[in-house]
């Protein structure tokens, strides 16, 4: 109640958004506390609209829409962060808040398939190949035959030492 009626007065002082943001922040932190996902979901939303390079909002939404079995709504979050830390030249974030969300969400695909792609960019071509692996191994056992293809002709690509044995599976496929 208290938040609320600080939030009626917001209006009132010079810094309007930054406080609407530091309540709202508040705010989530109660709704999530009381495992209110839904009020803790519109909360996180206004904030991310007021404010869309403020990380800590960004990040609760997606494990918010990763809790509320959303996951195309919590991956366009993570786009659009990615986004942000590239236009604003912050590449050891992305690889930063990917890594933490495969260590979360081991099983998530497309997590780990923008972790590989990072890995690509970035020119770390061992990483990338760890990754790329690994991806390629869960899109065969969730049956995603062509999407494993893509993968391995990927790790051929970049020509690892052991690329017959992927040119070998390819084959199988």
């Amino acid at each position: 109640e208290i938040y609320q009626e600080a939030l009626r007065l917001v209006p009132r002082v010079d810094d309007e958004r930054g406080w609407h943001v530091r309540i709202l922040h508040k705010v989530g932190d109660i709704a999530m506390r009381r495992v209110d996902w839904r009020r803790a979901l519109s909360v996180y939303r206004e904030i991310r609209d007021l404010s869309p390079g403020d990380e800590r909002a960004r990040l609760t939404l997606m494990e918010l829409l990763h809790r509320l079995n959303q996951p195309r709504h919590a991956l366009k979050e993570l786009d659009e962060l990615i986004g942000i830390y590239r236009d604003e030249g912050r590449s050891a974030r992305v690889f930063a808040v990917l890594s933490d969300l495969v260590s979360r969400w081991p099983d998530a695909v497309p997590v780990r398939a923008r972790l590989a792609q990072a890995h690509l960019n970035a020119g770390n071509q061992e990483e990338a190949l760890e990754h790329l692996d690994r991806l390629g191994d869960m899109q065969l056992e969730a049956g995603q035959v062509e999407h494993a293809g893509a993968t391995i002709r990927a790790i051929i690509a970049l020509k690892p030492p052991n690329v017959e044995k992927y040119r070998q599976l390819l084959g199988q496929l």
